[in-house]
């Protein structure tokens, strides 16, 4: 048994996955997911094993059990893992935007690929969710609104703008004002050198959106890039992926199939 974390996940999988020898199960969310993988093993349960979204994990403190058949997602999940995949993300670009219209957007900006641009748009929120995680301001940032802080046709992102717009979507008291949280994502942003693993795929996507719709003056709803972007996803990208690696060690030393395609099962 394959256990992911949500029903997402199990729809970008399941085609690569052969079910005649593992069944794929969607876990209902990570806070799920990693304590049955627990309870499993310690009941010595075999031929189980789980994939789950890697996070902020490995910058915010709080790690994951280390478990020979816990794996984790190349980026913060696995919408992000797909995002960053071979050149998925430019492709669809391209797809949506038109060649004048991508091709014109990357020439007058610093950025070589689409996904290098939403990864600037998407970042200083990913530095935000960090800091809400880490330092324990609980901020609810789900479908946090990154159009309303894009400065213009930039890739800028209005800091102080959605530092203020996240403690207005607070409910109860927050121990922290506007002016002082922003300083935090722009102290933290100074530490990043490397922003993809900081950015989850709702933002990479809605900073996608926000590039087709400003840039190539294409406006597609968030979740359809995202059905498209794993409907994308085919067997040489998986095979290109860090957790397919891991997950073939063990499907090696158990003696299982696993995957679908005669390539990814040799």
């Amino acid at each position: 048994m394959m256990i992911v974390e949500g029903e997402a996940d199990f729809l970008a999988l399941k085609d690569h996955v052969d079910e005649a020898d593992v069944n794929i199960v969607p876990g209902n969310g990570k806070a799920i997911v990693v304590p049955a993988i627990t309870l499993l093993n310690n009941d010595s349960v075999p031929d189980v094993i789980a994939l789950v979204d890697r996070d902020l994990e490995d910058h915010a403190g709080n790690p994951s059990p280390s478990y020979g058949n816990l794996f984790f997602t190349d980026r913060h999940d696995l919408d992000a893992t797909i995002f960053y995949t071979g050149s998925i993300c430019d492709r669809i670009a391209y797809s949506f935007g038109g060649r004048s219209g991508i091709d014109g957007f990357l020439a007058n900006g610093s950025c070589k690929t689409v996904a290098e641009a939403a990864t600037l748009l998407a970042l200083p929120l990913g530095a935000l969710r960090l800091i809400s995680v880490r330092d324990g301001y609980d901020l609810p940032l789900k479908k946090f609104p990154l159009g309303e802080v894009t400065k213009g046709k930039s890739t800028i992102i209005d800091v102080n703008k959605m530092a203020q717009i996240a403690i207005q979507r607070c409910s109860g008291a927050v121990t922290i004002a506007p002016s002082d949280l922003a300083g935090k994502v722009l102290n933290e942003l100074t530490r990043i050198s490397d922003g993809m693993p900081f950015c989850s795929g709702h933002d990479l996507v809605r900073a996608l959106t926000i590039i087709l719709r400003v840039h190539a003056s294409y406006s597609v709803a968030a979740d359809v890039l995202e059905k498209t972007l794993r409907a994308a996803f085919g067997c040489t990208e998986l095979a290109s992926c860090v957790f397919f690696s891991q997950i073939n060690v063990w499907r090696r030393e158990n003696s299982r199939k696993i995957w679908r395609c005669a390539t990814l099962a040799a």
